[in-house]
């Protein structure tokens, strides 16, 4: 990442870990934040890479798991 490699990790964790109102701009934070991949794009992905490598893939089943709610995979949680 050019930033972290112009400020330094340290900075980049710092600023990322901000609360709000503590002074910083909300766009530095918010681009700063890692965020995971849509459901849409993991799947949009699997599925290139199928197509990619010439794998027979039914995505059906990782439709259903990349689109269950939270709640629902907490409660499929065997202890």
């Amino acid at each position: 990442m050019l930033f972290a490699a112009k400020y330094g990790k340290e900075f980049l964790s710092a600023a990322t870990e901000l609360r709000p109102d503590c002074g910083v701009n909300r766009q530095l934070i918010e681009l700063l934040s890692i965020r995971a991949p849509s459901p849409e794009k993991k799947l949009n992905l699997l599925k290139d890479i199928a197509v990619e490598h010439d794998l027979e893939w039914d995505p059906a089943a990782s439709e259903t798991e990349f689109f269950k709610k939270h709640e629902d995979l907490l409660v499929s949680i065997k202890l």
